[in-house]
């Protein structure tokens, strides 16, 4: 792996980490401190930021996907995995409790929201990992390349 495509990787992976951690652990429980906002509001804002956030992480998926090689690459396939889990299995029935409670249904507490975090933080944890990879990677090259010097 060349240091261009390993800083490539780096930089998408910074990325997807900032996005993630932004949106899921900033923007969505912050917006609910709004205290003259209703709650439907808030809810269907939080419907488009999701989608928002998925199409992003998506793209940067995709050429972390592309960019990376070796164990990298491995742990982006767990992060797509895990995007897949929670858009296939746990957003339906998300979206369904959201839909209810914006039209004034009493909706019961769930899991979902508990797996949908542990799911999160898997994914940051794997972003983060990739970081160190790569960032330990280019300080190896950069002093092997003095030494050369």
């Amino acid at each position: 792996m060349t240091d261009r495509s390993v800083l490539r990787t780096l930089v998408l992976a910074v990325a997807a980490l900032a996005t993630l951690f932004s949106l899921s652990f900033i923007a969505t429980p912050v917006k609910f401190l709004a205290a003259d906002v209703p709650m439907s509001h808030l809810l269907a804002v939080g419907r488009v930021t999701f989608r928002a956030s998925i199409a992003i992480e998506s793209i940067l998926l995709f050429a972390l996907f592309v960019s990376a090689r070796g164990p990298s690459r491995r742990l982006i396939i767990v992060a797509i995995a895990t995007v897949a889990l929670q858009w296939i299995f746990i957003m339906p029935e998300l979206n369904d409790r959201t839909m209810a409670r914006i039209a004034g249904a009493a909706v019961g507490p769930s899991a979902l929201h508990h797996w949908w975090i542990i799911l999160d933080v898997i994914r940051l944890a794997t972003y983060a990992f990739v970081v160190h990879t790569c960032s330990r990677h280019l300080r190896n090259t950069v002093g092997t390349n003095v030494l050369e010097s």
